[in-house]
Protein backbone atom coordinates (compact mmCIF):
# COMPACT_ATOMS: atom_id res chain seq x y z
CA UNK A 1 0.00 0.00 0.00
CA UNK A 2 2.87 2.41 0.80
CA UNK A 3 4.40 1.71 -2.58
CA UNK A 4 1.07 2.40 -4.25
CA UNK A 5 0.65 5.74 -2.47
CA UNK A 6 4.23 6.75 -3.27
CA UNK A 7 3.63 5.87 -6.92
CA UNK A 8 0.42 7.88 -6.93
CA UNK A 9 2.02 10.98 -5.42
CA UNK A 10 4.87 10.80 -7.90
CA UNK A 11 2.37 10.42 -10.73
CA UNK A 12 0.49 13.49 -9.49
CA UNK A 13 3.65 15.59 -9.74
CA UNK A 14 4.33 14.31 -13.25
CA UNK A 15 0.77 15.03 -14.37
CA UNK A 16 0.95 18.54 -12.90
CA UNK A 17 4.12 19.34 -14.82
CA UNK A 18 2.65 17.91 -18.02
CA UNK A 19 -0.52 19.92 -17.60
CA UNK A 20 1.42 23.14 -17.01
CA UNK A 21 3.33 22.61 -20.25
CA UNK A 22 0.18 22.16 -22.35
CA UNK A 23 -1.75 25.03 -23.86
CA UNK A 24 -5.45 25.38 -23.22
CA UNK A 25 -6.19 24.50 -26.81
CA UNK A 26 -4.23 21.24 -26.58
CA UNK A 27 -5.91 20.16 -23.35
CA UNK A 28 -8.53 17.41 -23.27
CA UNK A 29 -10.13 18.91 -20.17
CA UNK A 30 -13.78 20.02 -20.25
CA UNK A 31 -14.44 23.51 -21.59
CA UNK A 32 -15.41 24.94 -18.21
CA UNK A 33 -11.97 24.10 -16.82
CA UNK A 34 -10.27 25.88 -19.72
CA UNK A 35 -11.59 29.22 -18.48
CA UNK A 36 -8.55 29.45 -16.22
CA UNK A 37 -5.16 27.82 -15.97
CA UNK A 38 -5.78 25.66 -12.93
CA UNK A 39 -2.20 24.50 -12.83
CA UNK A 40 -1.07 28.12 -12.27
CA UNK A 41 1.89 27.46 -14.57
CA UNK A 42 2.77 24.42 -12.51
CA UNK A 43 2.82 26.37 -9.24
CA UNK A 44 -0.61 25.67 -7.77
CA UNK A 45 0.42 25.16 -4.11
CA UNK A 46 -2.49 22.83 -3.29
CA UNK A 47 -1.35 20.54 -6.13
CA UNK A 48 2.37 20.85 -5.46
CA UNK A 49 1.74 19.77 -1.88
CA UNK A 50 0.63 16.39 -3.20
CA UNK A 51 4.13 15.64 -4.46
CA UNK A 52 5.84 16.74 -1.25
CA UNK A 53 4.23 14.34 1.22
CA UNK A 54 7.36 12.42 2.22
CA UNK A 55 6.69 12.05 5.93
CA UNK A 56 4.13 9.23 6.15
CA UNK A 57 3.64 9.74 9.91
CA UNK A 58 2.63 13.37 9.30
CA UNK A 59 -0.16 12.14 7.03
CA UNK A 60 -1.90 10.45 9.97
CA UNK A 61 -4.52 12.32 11.97
CA UNK A 62 -7.97 12.28 13.56
CA UNK A 63 -11.59 12.93 12.60
CA UNK A 64 -14.40 13.95 14.94
CA UNK A 65 -18.16 13.84 14.45
CA UNK A 66 -21.02 13.92 16.92
CA UNK A 67 -23.84 11.42 17.33
CA UNK A 68 -26.48 14.11 18.03
CA UNK A 69 -28.24 11.43 20.06
CA UNK A 70 -31.00 12.29 22.51
CA UNK A 71 -30.16 11.73 26.15
CA UNK A 72 -26.40 11.43 25.69
CA UNK A 73 -24.77 13.25 22.82
CA UNK A 74 -21.26 11.98 22.08
CA UNK A 75 -18.30 12.94 19.94
CA UNK A 76 -16.99 9.98 17.96
CA UNK A 77 -13.24 9.77 17.33
CA UNK A 78 -11.64 8.19 14.26
CA UNK A 79 -7.97 7.88 13.45
CA UNK A 80 -6.83 7.90 9.85
CA UNK A 81 -3.49 6.37 8.89
CA UNK A 82 -0.93 7.63 6.36
CA UNK A 83 -3.03 6.12 3.54
CA UNK A 84 -6.28 7.78 4.66
CA UNK A 85 -8.02 4.64 5.99
CA UNK A 86 -10.18 5.19 9.09
CA UNK A 87 -10.21 3.30 12.39
CA UNK A 88 -12.81 3.96 15.08
CA UNK A 89 -11.15 4.93 18.37
CA UNK A 90 -14.04 5.63 20.74
CA UNK A 91 -16.63 8.16 21.86
CA UNK A 92 -16.75 10.82 24.58
CA UNK A 93 -19.91 12.31 26.06
CA UNK A 94 -20.53 16.02 25.49
CA UNK A 95 -22.38 16.31 28.79
CA UNK A 96 -25.42 17.39 26.78
CA UNK A 97 -28.13 15.99 24.55
CA UNK A 98 -28.67 16.02 20.80
CA UNK A 99 -32.10 16.17 19.23
CA UNK A 100 -31.98 12.86 17.36
CA UNK A 101 -32.68 14.29 13.92
CA UNK A 102 -30.90 16.06 11.13
CA UNK A 103 -29.64 19.52 12.08
CA UNK A 104 -29.66 20.59 8.41
CA UNK A 105 -26.52 22.60 9.06
CA UNK A 106 -22.77 22.75 8.60
CA UNK A 107 -20.42 23.31 11.54
CA UNK A 108 -22.00 21.40 14.43
CA UNK A 109 -18.37 20.97 15.52
CA UNK A 110 -15.56 23.52 15.42
CA UNK A 111 -11.88 23.05 16.13
CA UNK A 112 -9.17 25.38 17.40
CA UNK A 113 -5.94 23.68 16.38
CA UNK A 114 -3.72 26.32 17.96
CA UNK A 115 -5.16 25.78 21.43
CA UNK A 116 -6.09 22.10 20.88
CA UNK A 117 -9.77 22.60 21.62
CA UNK A 118 -12.95 21.13 20.14
CA UNK A 119 -16.42 22.68 20.43
CA UNK A 120 -19.74 20.87 19.96
CA UNK A 121 -23.33 22.14 19.93
CA UNK A 122 -25.99 20.17 21.81
CA UNK A 123 -29.24 20.81 19.94
CA UNK A 124 -31.40 18.88 22.40
CA UNK A 125 -30.16 20.38 25.67
CA UNK A 126 -29.44 23.83 24.17
CA UNK A 127 -25.84 23.93 25.32
CA UNK A 128 -22.27 24.19 24.08
CA UNK A 129 -19.48 21.79 25.03
CA UNK A 130 -15.74 22.42 25.00
CA UNK A 131 -13.08 19.69 24.94
CA UNK A 132 -9.31 19.66 25.10
CA UNK A 133 -7.51 17.53 22.50
CA UNK A 134 -4.46 15.49 23.42
CA UNK A 135 -2.04 16.10 20.52
CA UNK A 136 -0.28 12.80 21.12
CA UNK A 137 -3.28 10.54 20.54
CA UNK A 138 -6.29 12.72 19.56
CA UNK A 139 -8.22 11.84 22.72
CA UNK A 140 -10.77 14.28 24.13
CA UNK A 141 -11.36 15.56 27.66
CA UNK A 142 -14.59 17.42 28.41
CA UNK A 143 -13.74 20.77 29.98
CA UNK A 144 -17.09 22.54 30.12
CA UNK A 145 -20.71 22.37 29.00
CA UNK A 146 -22.67 25.62 29.24
CA UNK A 147 -26.25 26.60 28.33
CA UNK A 148 -26.54 28.94 25.35
CA UNK A 149 -29.76 30.48 26.72
CA UNK A 150 -31.36 29.98 23.33
CA UNK A 151 -33.12 27.18 21.46
CA UNK A 152 -31.55 24.61 19.10
CA UNK A 153 -27.92 25.59 18.53
CA UNK A 154 -26.89 24.02 15.22
CA UNK A 155 -23.52 25.53 14.23
CA UNK A 156 -20.47 26.88 16.06
CA UNK A 157 -17.37 28.88 15.09
CA UNK A 158 -14.21 29.93 16.97
CA UNK A 159 -11.61 32.67 16.54
CA UNK A 160 -9.03 33.13 19.28
CA UNK A 161 -10.83 32.98 22.62
CA UNK A 162 -14.24 33.94 21.17
CA UNK A 163 -16.83 31.29 20.26
CA UNK A 164 -20.21 31.92 18.63
CA UNK A 165 -23.20 29.71 17.96
CA UNK A 166 -26.25 30.21 15.78
CA UNK A 167 -29.58 29.01 17.16
CA UNK A 168 -32.25 27.76 14.76
CA UNK A 169 -35.12 27.80 17.24
CA UNK A 170 -34.38 31.28 18.57
CA UNK A 171 -33.30 32.87 15.27
CA UNK A 172 -30.26 34.44 16.89
CA UNK A 173 -26.55 34.13 17.61
CA UNK A 174 -24.84 33.99 21.03
CA UNK A 175 -21.22 34.51 21.99
CA UNK A 176 -18.87 32.91 24.53
CA UNK A 177 -15.35 33.57 25.73
CA UNK A 178 -12.87 30.87 26.71
CA UNK A 179 -11.57 31.85 30.14
CA UNK A 180 -8.77 30.30 32.15
CA UNK A 181 -8.15 27.82 29.35
CA UNK A 182 -10.89 25.44 30.49
CA UNK A 183 -14.15 27.37 30.98
CA UNK A 184 -16.80 28.92 28.74
CA UNK A 185 -18.27 32.28 29.72
CA UNK A 186 -21.51 33.33 28.05
CA UNK A 187 -21.05 36.95 26.99
CA UNK A 188 -23.85 39.35 27.76
CA UNK A 189 -25.23 41.54 24.99
CA UNK A 190 -24.06 39.17 22.25
CA UNK A 191 -27.53 37.88 21.44
CA UNK A 192 -28.17 39.29 17.97
CA UNK A 193 -31.17 38.41 15.83
CA UNK A 194 -31.20 36.94 12.34
CA UNK A 195 -33.13 38.61 9.52
CA UNK A 196 -36.52 37.37 10.72
CA UNK A 197 -38.32 34.49 12.37
CA UNK A 198 -37.98 31.24 10.47
CA UNK A 199 -34.72 32.36 8.85
CA UNK A 200 -33.47 28.78 8.77
CA UNK A 201 -29.77 29.30 9.57
CA UNK A 202 -27.39 26.72 8.15
CA UNK A 203 -23.91 27.83 9.26
CA UNK A 204 -22.09 30.47 11.27
CA UNK A 205 -18.45 31.36 10.62
CA UNK A 206 -15.87 33.98 11.51
CA UNK A 207 -14.37 35.90 8.61
CA UNK A 208 -10.65 35.22 8.05
CA UNK A 209 -9.65 38.32 10.05
CA UNK A 210 -12.08 37.54 12.88
CA UNK A 211 -13.83 40.91 12.65
CA UNK A 212 -17.08 39.67 11.11
CA UNK A 213 -19.51 36.80 11.56
CA UNK A 214 -21.40 35.34 8.62
CA UNK A 215 -24.60 33.28 8.81
CA UNK A 216 -26.32 31.66 5.83
CA UNK A 217 -30.12 31.78 6.00
CA UNK A 218 -31.51 29.07 3.79
CA UNK A 219 -35.18 30.02 4.17
CA UNK A 220 -34.73 33.75 3.47
CA UNK A 221 -31.93 33.51 0.88
CA UNK A 222 -29.68 35.87 2.81
CA UNK A 223 -26.13 35.85 4.04
CA UNK A 224 -26.29 37.84 7.27
CA UNK A 225 -23.17 39.66 8.48
CA UNK A 226 -22.46 40.80 12.04
CA UNK A 227 -19.56 43.14 12.84
CA UNK A 228 -17.44 42.02 15.81
CA UNK A 229 -15.84 44.80 17.87
CA UNK A 230 -12.36 44.79 19.39
CA UNK A 231 -13.69 43.14 22.57
CA UNK A 232 -15.21 40.27 20.59
CA UNK A 233 -18.81 41.40 20.92
CA UNK A 234 -21.12 41.02 17.92
CA UNK A 235 -23.05 44.09 16.80
CA UNK A 236 -26.40 44.15 14.95
CA UNK A 237 -26.31 42.43 11.57
CA UNK A 238 -27.12 43.33 7.99
CA UNK A 239 -28.27 41.24 5.02
CA UNK A 240 -26.67 40.47 1.68
CA UNK A 241 -28.91 38.79 -0.88
CA UNK A 242 -27.58 35.39 -1.93
CA UNK A 243 -27.16 34.97 -5.66
CA UNK A 244 -29.02 31.64 -5.53
CA UNK A 245 -31.75 30.05 -3.46
CA UNK A 246 -31.18 28.15 -0.21
CA UNK A 247 -27.64 29.29 0.68
CA UNK A 248 -26.23 26.58 2.92
CA UNK A 249 -22.58 25.80 3.67
CA UNK A 250 -19.57 28.01 3.11
CA UNK A 251 -15.80 28.06 3.36
CA UNK A 252 -13.11 30.66 2.71
CA UNK A 253 -10.83 30.39 -0.30
CA UNK A 254 -7.81 32.35 -1.50
CA UNK A 255 -7.76 36.13 -1.17
CA UNK A 256 -10.57 36.03 1.41
CA UNK A 257 -13.07 34.68 -1.09
CA UNK A 258 -16.19 33.13 0.44
CA UNK A 259 -17.49 30.06 -1.39
CA UNK A 260 -21.18 29.34 -0.71
CA UNK A 261 -23.35 26.43 -1.78
CA UNK A 262 -26.95 27.00 -2.87
CA UNK A 263 -29.31 24.03 -2.82
CA UNK A 264 -31.93 25.84 -4.92
CA UNK A 265 -34.74 24.43 -2.76
CA UNK A 266 -33.47 20.92 -3.62
CA UNK A 267 -34.71 21.20 -7.20
CA UNK A 268 -33.39 18.32 -9.29
CA UNK A 269 -30.11 19.14 -11.00
CA UNK A 270 -30.31 22.85 -10.15
CA UNK A 271 -27.76 23.35 -7.35
CA UNK A 272 -25.16 26.08 -7.78
CA UNK A 273 -22.09 27.43 -6.08
CA UNK A 274 -20.95 31.05 -5.90
CA UNK A 275 -17.97 32.99 -4.66
CA UNK A 276 -18.36 36.29 -2.81
CA UNK A 277 -15.91 39.09 -2.13
CA UNK A 278 -16.06 41.49 0.80
CA UNK A 279 -15.69 38.87 3.52
CA UNK A 280 -13.80 41.29 5.75
CA UNK A 281 -16.60 43.85 5.54
CA UNK A 282 -20.38 43.97 5.81
CA UNK A 283 -20.88 44.12 2.05
CA UNK A 284 -20.73 40.78 0.28
CA UNK A 285 -20.74 40.77 -3.51
CA UNK A 286 -21.02 37.77 -5.83
CA UNK A 287 -18.04 37.65 -8.17
CA UNK A 288 -18.89 35.68 -11.32
CA UNK A 289 -22.46 34.64 -10.77
CA UNK A 290 -24.02 31.30 -9.97
CA UNK A 291 -21.92 28.35 -11.16
CA UNK A 292 -24.14 25.35 -11.83
CA UNK A 293 -23.17 21.78 -10.90
CA UNK A 294 -26.14 19.99 -12.53
CA UNK A 295 -26.48 18.19 -9.18
CA UNK A 296 -29.19 18.17 -6.51
CA UNK A 297 -29.20 19.56 -2.95
CA UNK A 298 -25.69 20.95 -2.60
CA UNK A 299 -25.00 21.41 1.08
CA UNK A 300 -21.71 21.32 2.94
CA UNK A 301 -18.40 22.51 1.53
CA UNK A 302 -14.73 22.26 2.52
CA UNK A 303 -11.72 24.07 1.07
CA UNK A 304 -8.07 23.13 0.67
CA UNK A 305 -5.31 24.72 2.75
CA UNK A 306 -4.15 27.15 0.08
CA UNK A 307 -7.70 27.97 -0.97
CA UNK A 308 -7.51 26.78 -4.58
CA UNK A 309 -10.20 24.07 -4.40
CA UNK A 310 -13.57 23.58 -2.74
CA UNK A 311 -15.40 20.25 -2.45
CA UNK A 312 -19.21 20.16 -2.07
CA UNK A 313 -21.52 17.34 -0.98
CA UNK A 314 -24.75 16.88 -2.94
CA UNK A 315 -27.30 15.35 -0.59
CA UNK A 316 -29.74 14.02 -3.20
CA UNK A 317 -27.31 13.28 -6.04
CA UNK A 318 -25.10 11.24 -3.65
CA UNK A 319 -21.83 12.66 -4.90
CA UNK A 320 -19.22 15.39 -4.48
CA UNK A 321 -18.65 18.36 -6.79
CA UNK A 322 -15.31 20.14 -7.06
CA UNK A 323 -14.52 23.79 -7.81
CA UNK A 324 -11.38 25.76 -8.54
CA UNK A 325 -11.01 29.26 -7.07
CA UNK A 326 -9.15 31.59 -9.44
CA UNK A 327 -6.82 34.43 -8.48
CA UNK A 328 -9.68 36.85 -9.11
CA UNK A 329 -11.89 34.86 -6.74
CA UNK A 330 -14.04 33.62 -9.62
CA UNK A 331 -15.42 30.14 -9.12
CA UNK A 332 -14.86 27.51 -11.83
CA UNK A 333 -16.56 24.11 -11.87
CA UNK A 334 -13.98 21.35 -12.17
CA UNK A 335 -16.45 18.47 -11.97
CA UNK A 336 -20.10 18.30 -11.02
CA UNK A 337 -19.58 14.63 -10.19
CA UNK A 338 -16.02 14.38 -8.91
CA UNK A 339 -16.76 11.25 -6.86
CA UNK A 340 -19.69 9.12 -5.74
CA UNK A 341 -20.59 8.99 -2.04
CA UNK A 342 -22.84 6.86 0.11
CA UNK A 343 -26.50 7.71 0.64
CA UNK A 344 -27.32 11.36 1.42
CA UNK A 345 -23.90 12.94 2.12
CA UNK A 346 -23.83 15.89 4.51
CA UNK A 347 -20.72 17.14 6.32
CA UNK A 348 -17.34 17.17 4.59
CA UNK A 349 -13.79 18.04 5.61
CA UNK A 350 -10.16 17.75 4.54
CA UNK A 351 -7.47 16.10 6.64
CA UNK A 352 -4.88 18.24 8.38
CA UNK A 353 -2.36 17.10 5.78
CA UNK A 354 -4.55 18.53 2.96
CA UNK A 355 -4.33 15.15 1.23
CA UNK A 356 -7.54 13.33 2.18
CA UNK A 357 -11.23 14.27 1.88
CA UNK A 358 -13.94 12.75 4.10
CA UNK A 359 -17.73 12.95 3.84
CA UNK A 360 -20.45 11.69 6.18
CA UNK A 361 -23.38 9.89 4.56
CA UNK A 362 -26.46 10.42 6.70
CA UNK A 363 -28.61 8.02 4.73
CA UNK A 364 -26.56 4.91 5.50
CA UNK A 365 -24.46 5.98 8.50
CA UNK A 366 -21.06 5.83 6.80
CA UNK A 367 -18.00 7.97 6.13
CA UNK A 368 -16.52 8.00 2.62
CA UNK A 369 -12.78 8.61 2.26
CA UNK A 370 -10.91 9.95 -0.78
CA UNK A 371 -7.36 10.64 -1.82
CA UNK A 372 -7.11 14.12 -3.32
CA UNK A 373 -5.57 14.29 -6.79
CA UNK A 374 -4.30 17.19 -8.89
CA UNK A 375 -6.73 19.53 -10.62
CA UNK A 376 -9.54 18.92 -8.13
CA UNK A 377 -9.88 15.17 -8.67
CA UNK A 378 -10.81 12.63 -5.99
CA UNK A 379 -9.86 8.95 -5.79
CA UNK A 380 -12.01 6.74 -3.48
CA UNK A 381 -10.19 5.04 -0.61
CA UNK A 382 -13.01 3.21 1.15
CA UNK A 383 -16.09 3.49 3.35
CA UNK A 384 -16.38 3.19 7.15
CA UNK A 385 -19.69 2.32 8.82
CA UNK A 386 -21.00 2.98 12.32
CA UNK A 387 -22.00 6.67 12.18
CA UNK A 388 -25.48 7.59 13.39
CA UNK A 389 -27.78 8.63 10.55
CA UNK A 390 -28.61 11.88 12.36
CA UNK A 391 -24.99 12.59 13.28
CA UNK A 392 -23.67 16.10 12.70
CA UNK A 393 -20.42 17.92 12.13
CA UNK A 394 -17.07 16.68 10.81
CA UNK A 395 -13.67 18.18 11.60
CA UNK A 396 -10.08 16.98 11.36
CA UNK A 397 -7.06 17.30 13.65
Amino acid sequence: MKKNLHFYLTACAVVLVMFASCSKEDSNLPDEINQVDISEAGKNPDDLLLSNQNDRVALSGYLYTQTNATGNNQVMIYRHNWAGALTYVGAVSTGGSGNGKSLSSQGALAIDRQQNRLFAVNAGSNSLSMFSIDPSNGSLTLLDNEPVLAVTPISVTVHGDKVYVVNDGSNNIRGFQVTGGNSLLLLSNTSKVLSSSGAGPAQIGFSPDGNWLHVTEKNKNYIRTFPVNASGYALPGSNSAAIGKTPFGFCYGRNNTMVVTHAEANAAGQSVGASYSGNNSNSLSALNGAVATSQSASGCVAGTIFGRYAFVTNNISNNISSYYIAQSGNLVLVSGNAAATGNAPTDICLSNSNLFVYAINSGDGTISAYLRGVLGTLIPIGTTSGVTTFGAGLVSY
